[in-house]
């Protein structure tokens, strides 16, 4: 029985390894299926031949998400995409977390389409925030993502967002994000399996990297609770995660990462061998 551990080949230009990878693969020998890394956009794959279609770290999809889509819309009758195709057509446009305000507390973020900026709004927010964070609605690993604290700052990284055919999000650039930390929760079968600091991407560089495993405190357990009674699937979902970052006023949202999230498995290897065995119980559940 075979699954496939779903990939992309490495930018050489920017390369951003799978580091969850290799502990994966060797959890998965105590188990009874094979697990092997196949590109998303590999033509010569028939997906037909694997069980599940695991999406891990297909992180090139971000410049070209229709194609991305349409490839996992196309497997439907194939196999079973985990997770599954509603969730991250829903999921890769971060506009998702319009809707998630109804539910926690997000990091306060305008939207700005392309054709639609006012320097005036951007000095607004400048004035107010002193530091903005600049990023893609479509994204991952902090591509196309930057610090400003200028207006010259903030209109070029718009127009290179605008430029690469994407929605700008301005949020401010919170402090509390090279002190306290950005904090990765990682939710397997719908409970949480652990949490990580994560290095500062736009200050200190890197693709949103592990700095060290920190405790699951009780407002992050509260914090994931009100997020997992707003997700209708919540359970159904193999994966998920939660990124936060703590606030003088409380936890705010930063993303829910339900599409290919790092999962960590360097900083907790036990955890691989929790989504092999996730996994493993998927397949008895389709036999």
């Amino acid at each position: 029985m075979r699954i496939a551990y779903v990939s992309a080949q490495l930018n050489a230009a920017d390369p951003d390894p799978d580091l969850d990878w290799d502990l994966f693969e060797a959890a998965c020998l105590d188990f009874d299926f094979e697990v092997e890394k196949v590109f998303w956009n590999d033509e010569t794959v028939n997906w037909s031949d694997y069980r599940l279609a695991i999406l891990r770290s297909p992180w090139d999809y971000t410049s070209q998400r229709d194609k991305f889509l349409s490839w996992a819309k196309s497997l439907t009758g194939q196999t079973t995409l985990l997770n599954d195709f509603e969730t991250i057509q829903a999921n890769t446009d971060k506009r998702y977390l319009i809707e998630l305000a109804k539910a926690v507390p997000i990091i306060e973020t305008t939207f700005i389409y392309p054709n639609s900026l006012k320097n005036t709004d951007l000095e607004s927010l400048l004035i107010k925030h002193k530091n903005l964070a600049i990023k893609p609605h479509i994204g991952a690993g902090a591509g196309l993502a930057a610090k400003t604290d200028s207006l010259a700052g903030a209109l070029n990284q718009i127009s290179e967002i605008h430029q690469a055919q994407r929605i700008a999000m301005v949020q401010p650039y919170l402090t509390e994000v090279d002190t306290a930390g950005e904090i990765a929760l990682v939710i397997l079968g719908g409970e949480i399996s652990h949490a990580v600091k994560k290095v500062p991407a736009l200050t200190r560089g890197g693709h949103g990297d592990a700095q060290e495993l920190v405790e699951v405190t009780k407002p992050l357990n509260e914090f994931v609770e009100l997020i997992s009674k707003h997700v209708e699937n919540w359970h159904d979902l193999l994966y998920a995660r939660i990124d936060v970052v703590p606030t003088a006023e409380g936890l705010l949202l930063m993303e829910l990462e339900l599409t290919e999230p790092t999962l960590f498995f360097p900083q907790f290897p036990a955890a691989a061998n929790k989504l092999a065995q996730l996994i493993s119980q998927r397949i008895s559940g389709s036999k």
